[in-house]
């Protein structure tokens, strides 16, 4: 069991800069637009909380570990887990930017191509890239990333990724999420997934809307409020 406690040692009223990214997700199935949801992402280089504003959660996640406290505000209370995805589906996931040799996924460059397009993504200008899967994988992301200076490096969002996969990702997903890092030239503003199932095309839209530097106090954001009671009837999910 992680020690959730373990932020009650830190300068409880303490203020400090923390940065925060606001994020949108768009689903469509058959073009047609099913739900849309936003979420509130706070980063302070030693934890990263995640306020899904549309499920009333936030979830609490320590970098470098493989926990994490779920709150659910409308019962007042939280559970904790570890954070783990099966290595089937994530090597699935990964399948097309790399190729697997004795099990292994293999560094490859050029895991993006420049599509040549630019516009305007909420207030970044932005350039087109697609991710270099095989046709044959029935799956098409589109990345849109900034050369604008903005306050939120690649470094930060690389440890973003990292602390919402966890400790316990193959290492598989080291190789690819390096190698892509490596080869964006910028910030990755937007992602557009097309996913061709057999009754269905499904796109997910992830965008970032808003990325600023907040004051706030760290107990805040990072601790369990005291009136929060634990969920005694399973970890998180």
């Amino acid at each position: 069991m992680f020690p959730f406690f373990f932020l009650s040692f830190y300068l409880m009223a303490e203020t400090t800069d923390v940065l925060f990214i606001q994020e949108q997700v768009e689903v469509e199935i058959l073009n047609n637009l099913v739900e849309t949801t936003t979420r509130d992402i706070y980063f302070n280089k030693r934890s990263v909380r995640i306020n899904e504003l549309d499920q009333d959660l936030s979830y609490i996640i320590w970098i470098n570990q493989s926990w994490m406290i779920v709150l659910d505000h409308k019962t007042q209370s939280f559970s904790h887990g570890e954070i783990r995805h099966d290595r089937n589906l994530v090597k699935l996931m990964l399948k097309g930017l790399g190729y697997y040799v004795d099990g292994k996924i293999q560094r490859r460059a050029g895991t993006l191509s420049p599509t040549g397009l630019k516009r305007k993504i909420s207030e970044w200008q932005c350039q087109e890239f697609k991710l270099n899967y095989p046709s044959s994988f029935g799956v098409a992301t589109e990345v849109w990333c900034t050369s604008e200076k903005t306050i939120l490096s690649k470094n930060d969002m690389q440890d973003l990724w990292y602390a919402m996969l966890g400790n316990t990702q193959p290492q598989d997903v080291n190789v690819v999420v390096t190698q892509f890092f490596r080869d964006i030239p910028g910030i990755p503003i937007q992602f557009v997934t097309k996913v061709d199932q057999q009754d269905a095309a499904v796109t997910l839209t992830s965008r970032i809307i808003a990325i600023e530097i907040r004051q706030m106090k760290n107990n805040d954001l990072f601790e369990i409020p005291n009136n929060y009671r634990v969920n005694l009837e399973g970890n998180a999910p």
